[in-house]
């Protein structure tokens, strides 16, 4: 009966090390890699969350050339292309975006982390009329502008 008990034991232990570390492995945060027009874009702030890649404001808006303004009162930014065509007001924790004045439902809420305002990535890039394609076997998203 002891015999059985330890090998029961021993068997457990063994398949308790033996999942445990790939599970952790899965859950590991990816952060992806970015492209747009086939060069690459470097993103000091760039996190996937939620399963949206979310990025600094800042970055991204200055990737699309934007005059960028940010509220800290608020925790609100606004950005607006440089002809005055388009214009984004996003506040952190609101599941709303306006672009043009025009509500729009967020999948994933803008959020600050370590000091930085993320948005996502997508909704700003569609919203300016690129393509964006996330490839899922690199973790690389290509986003292609319209000019």
């Amino acid at each position: 009966m002891k015999k059985i008990f330890t090998l029961l034991c021993l068997s457990i232990m063994l398949f308790i090390g033996a999942t445990v570390p790939s599970t952790y492995a899965s859950n590991q945060p990816v952060t992806p890699t970015i492209f747009v027009n086939k060069q690459k874009f470097e993103s000091h702030a760039l996190i996937s969350y939620a399963g949206y890649a979310m990025i600094s404001f800042r970055d991204i808006f200055t990737k699309y050339n934007m005059e960028v303004n940010w509220d800290q009162s608020k925790q609100t930014v606004t950005a607006k292309t440089k002809d005055g065509m388009k214009s984004f007001v996003l506040t952190a924790n609101s599941n709303t975006a306006y672009i043009n004045n025009k509500s729009y439902d967020l999948a994933q809420s803008p959020f600050i982390q370590n000091g930085i305002l993320y948005v996502n990535l997508r909704f700003i890039s569609e919203a300016l009329g690129a393509t964006v394609q996330y490839e899922k076997s690199s973790t690389t998203i290509f986003i292609n502008t319209i000019k």
